[in-house]
């Protein structure tokens, strides 16, 4: 049984153990520490741990090496942010005669995106309800507002917050989309195809579009996509694509390199109108060696009819960024289009009555901004040398010169403990082998002297 001071003696024997232990370690880093400093090329190490020195002379000399290496971390550290965020340059061209422009991407977002003849066989699908059902109604209005619904319109899931089952709601969209009706007579030839696409207006038609791997309904492959987006020369004819439709749409005009932006002003296409509407272009280039900017793919669980109805209230601070100006680096190829002027004319007679004509005429940029690098690797790889130079004293070489310190010193630790190993062993096989061949000797004197005394008795 322990009591109070046979407890209280142990403590002293591990508290002892544990400071040898301490004791031991804090040694080898000192012992390593010195021969650091007096093999080391780096200037100022060596008066560390040089012979015969005041310790305040030492104690100058660590806190100027320290000093040191906190300067030549801060200005590298400097230059690597330099490089990572800000290593290009804006230059700004004006020889626009010989330029070739993208026409813009148009996307195309009916007003009405149910199609009335879909709607009986998707409703039969995901819930097995027939036309003379009860709840037929209910079902057409919340398919209704499923195709209809945007990102600034989410107001309609309001009725259908406390419906308990899980549905996909983006298939249903899909599933009752209408067919595209658009005829396209450009003034350049090229693919003029109007992909299907889920955009925040919901789902809509784009053509001219090379952003289309994360929107597009139907994923086009490489060869399909290869001729967009359409070019045109910068001459005195104007450059133009006339989009006629035979239903109410909204047409978002944005660049062939991007995705269509809900927040923009559309331009409204009613059946009767016919319209010209006259575009500004800028455009931005990148030199060679900029990096591309590729946004993050995001995933999360599929919305449910209350989880739209939860997102109407943040819509306008989604859209806007809550107010934040986005700070975010540009695309190396991008090209702005604004609308400078237009034109509209209202033909009520047959056939014009029933389609709606919008000719989108671009204008060719006379300026363009080009992103150049003025900031290579091969500046920063120069930039870190410079302040290891400047601080330090130090190069590449006493870079490898501090590696293979520290792995000369591993190897040498790893290797003495293993040979230091092997000894113990060989000692212990050794004395076991003394013993066993002396045990054997002492037995075959005994036979012998048992044998001897045999021989006595027979006599």
């Amino acid at each position: 049984m322990y009591t109070y001071k046979n407890s209280y003696r142990d403590k002293p024997q591990a508290s002892t153990a544990s400071k040898k232990c301490c004791s031991s370690i804090c040694i080898s880093m000192m012992k390593c520490c010195k021969d650091f400093c007096n093999e080391t090329s780096i200037h100022g190490f060596n008066h560390i741990a040089a012979p015969k020195r005041h310790w305040l002379e030492r104690l100058l000399w660590l806190c100027a090496c320290g000093l040191a290496i906190w300067m030549a971390l801060n200005v590298s550290i400097g230059q690597l942010q330099r490089y990572n965020e800000s290593p290009t340059v804006v230059t700004l061209e004006k020889d626009f005669r010989s330029w070739q422009f993208s026409m813009p991407a148009i996307t195309c977002c009916y007003e009405d995106r149910m199609d009335r003849a879909k709607l009986p066989g998707v409703i039969k699908e995901y819930w097995n309800i027939e036309a003379n059902d009860e709840k037929y109604d209910y079902y057409t209005r919340f398919v209704k507002a499923v195709a209809n619904s945007d990102i600034l319109n989410l107001q309609m899931f309001e009725q259908f917050q406390d419906m308990q089952m899980s549905v996909d709601m983006y298939q249903i969209a899909v599933d009752v989309m209408p067919e595209v009706n658009i005829k396209t007579v450009p003034s350049e030839a090229g693919d003029w195809k109007w992909w299907p696409v889920m955009t925040e207006a919901g789902v809509c038609y784009v053509t001219n579009s090379l952003a289309l791997a994360d929107v597009a309904i139907v994923k086009p492959n490489q060869s399909e996509t290869a001729s967009s987006p359409v070019m045109c020369k910068n001459s005195a004819n104007n450059c133009y694509i006339v989009v006629d439709n035979y239903a109410v749409a909204k047409y978002y005009v944005h660049s062939p390199y991007d995705v269509m932006d809900a927040t923009s002003v559309p331009s409204v296409a009613y059946l009767s109108l016919t319209r010209e509407s006259e575009l500004s272009t800028m455009e931005s280039r990148c030199g060679r060696g900029v990096r591309e900017l590729h946004p993050r793919r995001r995933g999360g669980p599929i919305c449910t009819p209350a989880g739209m109805w939860c997102l109407s209230f943040f819509a306008q601070n989604i859209t806007s960024n809550n107010g934040e100006r986005c700070t975010c680096a540009p695309q190396c190829v991008d090209s702005v289009f604004k609308e400078i002027n237009k034109k509209d004319q209202n033909w009520d007679k047959p056939p014009f009555s029933s389609r709606s004509s919008i000719k989108f005429v671009v204008q060719g940029p006379r300026t363009r901004y080009t992103r150049e690098i003025v900031f290579h690797f091969q500046d920063l790889v120069v930039s870190f040398g410079g302040a290891a130079g400047l601080f330090l004293g130090a190069s590449f070489i006493s870079c490898i010169e501090i590696l293979y310190f520290f792995l000369s010193r591993l190897f040498y630790t790893t290797f003495k403990k293993n040979e230091k190993n092997q000894k113990t062993t060989a000692v212990k096989s050794k004395l076991h082998t003394t013993a066993h061949e002396t045990f054997r000797v002492e037995h075959l004197n005994a036979v012998l002297d048992s044998q001897k005394k045999y021989q006595y008795d027979v006599m």
